[in-house]
């Protein structure tokens, strides 16, 4: 089973249906990626919790005051059977929107350093395996 896709779509779904908060099975990957939600402000908050000897992230997350989800899309790239790698020359970029200078998304990447965007990635010169892309 596919942890990371399993997490996304959990995501995926809790935005969809509005609600304030998810609580997900805590792994360091999961982690990770929900850093990197936070410091791209994608998500309010993050917490550890431990409930009955089990940890828990609990992952409060983030909307317009038009109560409309920051993250409009939140796709798996690379899959248990088909794993997308690619050299820091390599790496995607999300295209910006008409009328924008930047992109509004993020590319998440696992590299030998971690877990990161992909602008990071690009920045120390690495490369690695993409795992989502977010806008």
């Amino acid at each position: 089973m596919d942890t990371i896709s399993d997490f996304l779509a959990k995501i995926r779904n809790s935005l969809n249906a509005k609600k304030p908060l998810l609580k997900e099975k805590y792994s360091k990957i999961k982690l990770a990626i929900a850093k990197i939600l936070l410091d791209e402000g994608y998500v309010e908050e993050i917490k550890k919790i431990e409930e009955e000897g089990t940890s828990y992230l609990l992952i409060s997350l983030r909307y317009t005051e038009s109560n409309e989800p920051f993250i409009h899309s939140i796709k798996r790239l690379s899959s248990p059977g088909r794993h997308l790698y690619a050299s820091y020359k390599d790496l995607p970029k999300i295209k910006p929107l008409a009328g924008y200078k930047q992109s509004l998304g993020i590319i998440i990447v696992s590299t030998s350093s971690g877990i990161m965007t992909s602008a990071e990635a690009r920045k120390r010169h690495l490369g690695g395996e993409l795992i989502a892309e977010i806008y």
